[in-house]
């Protein structure tokens, strides 16, 4: 809290000379207080999340008539499969959200109508998609009451399994001030189902979130946030919503107060599995949740066969968490399509901080340059305190840079750091080359790490002209580079191994 407070104290001092627009900036500043800590607080990887990323959500849902699912989702719903084998279909559901119905066995999933899971479709077309299920005969419980009725307003249809589909609808509302700020950067995935239309209005879905329900959701909250780094984005009574993907989000309940009410059966019994989509990151995933003492994984070894890479484990209250990576395989030519006409809304992943995405995308753009601000100022901060090294700023276009940087000079003023607007940022094997390329980068240093910044970068240049730049040369730059970044020697290596740029 008192860290909390310095840096708000700090920034006030800021605003007085600029008149920057305060809660934004401040958004910015706690948000990196909460979701990234300094490299003295951190293990080697403190927050896989930002190491390793997600690009994609999906959830694996269980069928005891599977025939039916299937005339469900294709027919009933319209949502376009994927990825079908003898015992499942996967459906693309919006942007990066996907489903996956599953032929399920009696002796190993939970086929009754308990089942402790929700999964939410969040849609611009509330009253289109209740009209078209009530016309199509699809059971509608009666509509949600909610809490704070000025936050959202929906409905729960019944699929063929049971399974409560949530459709939703968010409203602006302070509590959903993130949340909104995604959902407004996603387009609307329309459907085109087979069943008796209202009219001709369109059937759309923006986003998904799947909801577990929990006996000690405080526990949970350590595991999700603190551990994976998860980021929150609505914080409600008996719930909060983290967002893992731009359009796939994860809700954990207070069962106490859900729809449902938690079981104490383990693993696929709960009815369902979360399933996250990573690039060839998922082995960084493995070796994290592999060392970890307080989670189980299913099976001891990754599965890695020609057409998928994946492992799960289950959670401190037995619900199962997959992750999955699809290498280029015949049977994986429709979702691997899929994933890559949805790549431009994808969170960067094995970058930490870094992003490829202009900040100012969307119609919020004042306040994601305020965001991106309080992001510098926790670096900053960071550097002074000597947590870091070097700290580096999010790579921008020329003009974004010009937008930012007299503010960028007084927050480096006042936390009595140097910083340096570099337009062509040195480029190893620790990340790909394409998340700088025509992008400008403000470095945050003290002392004379720009001179050592620097001399790394004449040294490459150097080795470059003279056909040098191979084998251990080349990683040995990478390695001067990584340490001025204070990245453990575990991780520059790991990256290493990956070889990420491909120059």
């Amino acid at each position: 809290m008192l860290k909390v407070q310095q840096s708000i104290i700090q920034i006030q001092s800021i605003l007085q000379k600029s008149k920057l627009n305060y809660s934004s900036l401040v958004v910015g500043i706690l948000s990196i207080i909460f979701l990234f800590p300094s490299a003295s607080q951190s293990e080697s990887i403190s927050r896989p999340f930002q190491e390793f990323g997600i690009t994609d959500n999906n959830i694996f849902l269980y069928y005891e008539d599977y025939d039916a699912a299937i005339k469900f989702y294709d027919e009933t719903l319209g949502f376009k499969p994927v990825l079908t084998i003898d015992t499942a279909r996967m459906y693309h559901i919006a942007n990066n959200s996907y489903v996956t119905a599953v032929r399920g066995q009696a002796e190993k999933h939970n086929l009754s109508s308990n089942k402790p899971v929700t999964f939410a479709l969040v849609t611009d077309e509330l009253d289109v998609w209740r009209c078209y299920l009530l016309k199509n005969n699809v059971t509608i419980l009666s509509d949600v009451k909610m809490e704070e009725a000025s936050m959202q307003q929906g409905f729960v249809a019944l699929d063929p399994g049971g399974y409560y589909l949530n459709f939703l609808q968010f409203k602006p509302h302070r509590k959903n001030r993130k949340l909104m700020s995604s959902l407004n950067d996603l387009k609307s995935v329309y459907v085109n189902p087979q069943g008796t239309r209202c009219g001709e209005q369109k059937l759309g879905v923006k986003a998904t979130i799947a909801s577990f329900y929990y006996k000690d959701p405080k526990s949970i909250h350590k595991l999700y946030k603190k551990e994976l780094g998860f980021k929150t984005v609505v914080k409600e009574k008996h719930a909060t919503i983290y967002k893992t993907s731009p359009s796939g989000f994860f809700r954990v309940v207070d069962g106490a107060h859900g729809f449902h009410k938690p079981i104490d059966d383990q693993a696929l019994k709960k009815g369902a599995m979360m399933s996250f989509f990573t690039n060839d990151t998922v082995e960084g995933w493995f070796d994290f949740i592999r060392k970890r003492k307080d989670v189980e994984l299913r099976l001891p070894k990754m599965s890695d066969r020609e057409e998928l890479k994946a492992f799960a484990f289950n959670d401190y209250e037995g619900y199962s968490i997959e992750f999955d990576y699809f290498p280029e395989a015949k049977i994986n030519m429709d979702l691997r399509k899929s994933i890559k006409d949805n790549a431009d809304l994808q969170l960067e992943v094995g970058q930490n901080h870094y992003s490829s995405k202009k900040p100012w995308r969307g119609s919020n753009k004042e306040e994601k340059m305020f965001f991106t601000l309080g992001m510098m100022n926790a670096y900053a901060e960071s550097v002074r305190h000597k947590a870091k090294i070097l700290g580096l700023g999010e790579p921008l276009t020329a003009e974004e840079t010009d937008d930012l940087y007299e503010y960028a000079k007084m927050i480096a003023e006042s936390n009595k750091v140097k910083i340096y607007r570099e337009k062509e940022l040195l480029v190893t094997d620790l990340f790909p080359a394409s998340i700088t390329k025509d992008r400008h980068v403000i470095l945050i240093y003290i002392d004379d790490t720009l001179d050592k910044y620097l001399k790394i970068k004449a040294d490459k240049e150097k080795l470059v002209k003279t056909g040098k730049y191979i084998g251990e040369a080349r990683k040995n730059i990478a390695r001067r580079f990584g340490k001025l970044l204070s990245y453990k020697n575990d991780v520059v290596e790991e990256k290493l191994r990956k070889k990420l740029n491909s120059e």
